[in-house]
C-alpha cells in the first residue's frame, strides 16, 4: 500500500467534555436492565446530596447548553436562569470504583446519574439525567453510545420561548469577531451552534402549537431543519478528520431525516390547501367536488398536525435535541480543521455544490423529475450558502441568495403538477376512511390549474438561473481576491 492509499490521520481529541443527557422519569426502575448499563456492568454508588445553578452559557446559547454551577464550585458568570436541588449517584463497574486509581482508569469519563426538581424561569418539574464528564474522547465516545440506546426526555427551557429566541438572536445576529479572521474550527463551531439553537428554538415553538390553525411553527421548524442538515453538509470534511465526530455526524443526520419526515405530511397538505385547492375554490366557487376536496384536506391535515402534537415529546425529538448539544459542545472543544483559511474552505465547498445548479441546463428542457431533482440542487446550494454567507459579506452575496430563493420558488411552482398528483392519490386512498370520494372533475381542475401554471414557472426559472450564470459567484471573487493578496 502506497503513501497515498494510507487513510489521513486522526485529529486528536485533546480537552475535557462535559454533557448531559435528561432521561424519561418513568424509566427509573428499568435503566439498570437496559443495555448500555447491563454491557458496562454499571450500577449506582450511594446517592450525595447535589445542587446546581443554571447559567447561559456564554458560546453556546440556552438552551442547548447551560452553565452548571455548584454551590462553593467557583465563581458565577452570567445571569441566574434556575436551578436544581437533588442527589447525585456516581455509576461504576463493580471491579473499577470512582477513586480507583489503576492505569488506564484516567481516560474514562465520570459517570453519574442526577436526580432532583428543577426550575428555569417559569418551568417546574422533575429532572433525571445521565451526566458525563472527563477527557473529549472518552466522553464522546460514551455519551453518543447513552444518546443512541436510552430512553430521552427533552431538555428544560426548551418551552421557554422568550429566553430562547433571545440566545439564538445573540449567538447568530449578535456582534461576534469578524468571521474571516476567525480560524475554520471556530467560525464552523459558531456556525453550527447557530443552527442547532435555531432548531431548538423552532421545537420549542412547536410544543407551544396546539392546532393546524397557526401553521407557522411547522413551517419555521422544517427550514430551522433543513438548515442544520445543510451546516452539517458544509463542514463535513471536519467532521470526517475525527472518526468519532464522524460517528456523531452520522447519527444526527439520521435523527434530522426522521425529524423532518415528521413535520412533512402536514406542511405538504397546508401548503397545497392555501396553494393551488384554494386558487381552484376562488375561480370556480360553485363546484361542489372542489368542496368535498377542501374538507377532505382539512380533516387530512388536521390529522397531521394532531400526529406532530402528538409525537413533539416524544424519542425522536428527544434524542434530537440530545445529540444537538452533544454536536454543539463537541465541536466547540475540538476547534477542528482550524489551520485552513476559513473563505477558501467555504468556497471551495460551495463551488463543489454548485456545479449541480449553473451547470445544467435549461429547465425548459428538463422533464419533471429532472426538474425537481435541480430544484433539490438549488435549495442545497442556497441554505449552504446562507451558512457561509458571513464570510462574504455585501450585496452580492445577499443578492446571489435572493436570486437562489426565487429560483426554488419558481422551480417549486413548475414541481406543482407532479407533487399535486401524489397529494390527489393520498387523498383517493384516504377518502373512504373520512367519508368523502374526490370528484372527478374537481381533480382536473386542479391539475390544470397546476399544468396552466407550470410553462410561466419554468419560463421565470429560466431566466432567473442565466441571472445567476451571467455574474461570477461572491465566493469566487473573493476567493480571486485573497490569491492576489
Amino acid at each position: 500500500m502506497s503513501a497515498e492509499d494510507l487513510p489521513p490521520p486522526a485529529l486528536p481529541l485533546a480537552g475535557d467534555l462535559a454533557c448531559r443527557l435528561p432521561l424519561d422519569p418513568a424509566a427509573r426502575q428499568r435503566l439498570w436492565r437496559l443495555a448500555p448499563f447491563t454491557t458496562r456492568a454499571l450500577r449506582p454508588r450511594p446517592a450525595r446530596p447535589h445542587a446546581e445553578v443554571w447559567l447561559a452559557e456564554e458560546a453556546l446559547p440556552f438552551p442547548l447548553v447551560l452553565a452548571r454551577l455548584s454551590p462553593g464550585a467557583g465563581e458565577s458568570v452570567g445571569d441566574p436562569l434556575g436551578g436544581l436541588i437533588g442527589k447525585r449517584r456516581l455509576l461504576a463497574a463493580p471491579d473499577r470504583g470512582p477513586d480507583d486509581a489503576r492505569e488506564g482508569a484516567a481516560e474514562k469519563p465520570t459517570i453519574a446519574l442526577i436526580e432532583g426538581d428543577y426550575v428555569l424561569g417559569p418551568e417546574r418539574g422533575r429532572l433525571l439525567a445521565l451526566d458525563l464528564e472527563g477527557p473529549t474522547a472518552a466522553v464522546l465516545a460514551e455519551a453518543l453510545d447513552f444518546a443512541l440506546a436510552l430512553p430521552l426526555a427533552l431538555p428544560p427551557g426548551l418551552g421557554w420561548q422568550e429566553k430562547v429566541r433571545e440566545g439564538v438572536a445573540r449567538l447568530c445576529d449578535g456582534p461576534a469577531e469578524e468571521p474571516a479572521t476567525l480560524p475554520l474550527g471556530a467560525f464552523a463551531a459558531r456556525a453550527l451552534a447557530c443552527r442547532a439553537s435555531g432548531v431548538a428554538a423552532g421545537l420549542g415553538a412547536v410544543l407551544a402549537l396546539r392546532d393546524a390553525a397557526d401553521p407557522e411553527p411547522v413551517h419555521e421548524m422544517r427550514v430551522a431543519l433543513r438548515r442544520m442538515r445543510a451546516a452539517l453538509s458544509a463542514f463535513a470534511p471536519l467532521f470526517k478528520e475525527v472518526p468519532m465526530l464522524a460517528r456523531l455526524r452520522q447519527a444526527l443526520k439520521a435523527e434530522l431525516r426522521r425529524a423532518a419526515r415528521l413535520f412533512s405530511r402536514a406542511r405538504d397538505l397546508d401548503v397545497f390547501h392555501h396553494g393551488l385547492l384554494a386558487e381552484a375554490r376562488r375561480l370556480f366557487p360553485e363546484d361542489e367536488g372542489l368542496t368535498d376536496l377542501a374538507a377532505l384536506v382539512i380533516a387530512m391535515r388536521d390529522e397531521a398536525y394532531a400526529e406532530v402534537i402528538a409525537a413533539r415529546r416524544g424519542e425522536t425529538m428527544a434524542r434530537l435535541a440530545s445529540l444537538l448539544g452533544l454536536a454543539a459542545s463537541a465541536v466547540l472543544a475540538l476547534r477542528p480543521g482550524g489551520a485552513e483559511d476559513p473563505v477558501l474552505f467555504a468556497a471551495g465547498r460551495l463551488e463543489r455544490r454548485a456545479e449541480a445548479v449553473l451547470a445544467a441546463p435549461p429547465p425548459e428542457t428538463l422533464t419533471a423529475e429532472e426538474r425537481h431533482q435541480l430544484r433539490l440542487a438549488v435549495k442545497r446550494l442556497r441554505y449552504m450558502g446562507e451558512t457561509f454567507a458571513p464570510l462574504f459579506p455585501g450585496g452580492r452575496t445577499r443578492r446571489m441568495l435572493r436570486r437562489l430563493a426565487r429560483l426554488q420558488d419558481w422551480l417549486g411552482h413548475a414541481n406543482d403538477a407532479r407533487t399535486t398528483a401524489l397529494l390527489l392519490e393520498a387523498c383517493e386512498r384516504e377518502g373512504d376512511r373520512w367519508g368523502f370520494a374526490v370528484d372527478a372533475q374537481a381533480k382536473g381542475i386542479v391539475l390544470g390549474l397546476a399544468a396552466a401554471l407550470e410553462p410561466r414557472a419554468i419560463a421565470k426559472a429560466s431566466r432567473l438561473l442565466d441571472k445567476l450564470r451571467r455574474r461570477p459567484p461572491f465566493w469566487e471573487i473573493r476567493k480571486g481576491e485573497i490569491k492576489k493578496e
